[in-house]
Parts: C-alpha cells; structure tokens; sequence
C-alpha cells in the first residue's frame, strides 16, 4: 500500500532528522510531503520513528495518510514534485 506523509515541525533539528528518515524510504513531493510504499508492518516501524522524533517537540505534527490504489490512481498535482518519481519502499 502506498502512503502519503506529511509533517509540520517548526524546529530545524527535529525537521532535519525526520526528512533523513523519510528520504531513506519515501520520495519528496513538496517539502514537507512525501509519498512511499509498503506493508502494514513495515508503516508500524516508521511510526515509531517517527513518533520518538515527534516527542522532542511539542509543536510536532506528522500525518501519515494511507491510499487505496483508486486514490492514487485519481490524484492530481500540479507542478513538479521536488524528487523523481522512483520506486520505493518502507522498511
């Protein structure tokens, strides 16, 4: 399944840990979304994460959004996304 994940996090730091994380699964849409793949299972692990970055700020957002094969097949983006689309995988 593919999902989107998208932050809000105001300190650089945390940011810039969390977009390393990202980066090593997921591809860049725009600069704080990004869309990767993967199982049920392998999202638990990234949550986690994800999670224990999160808790170092209390402003930090992070929404992961799952999405059926329908959804992707009907979004729509306009502009370029910041990354080439490329395969990839949530481990």
């Amino acid at each position: 399944m593919k999902y989107l994940i998208c932050y809000d996090i105001p300190e650089t730091k945390i940011r810039t840990k969390v977009v390393k994380c990202l980066q090593k699964f997921s591809y860049r849409l725009q600069y704080s979304v990004f869309m990767g793949e993967g199982t049920a299972k392998d999202i638990d692990r990234v949550k986690v994460t994800l999670r224990n970055f999160a808790l170092q700020s209390p402003k930090a957002r992070i929404l992961i959004v799952p999405l059926t094969e329908d959804a992707v097949s009907n979004w729509w983006l306009y502009g370029i996304a910041l990354e080439e689309k490329k395969d990839c995988m949530i481990a």
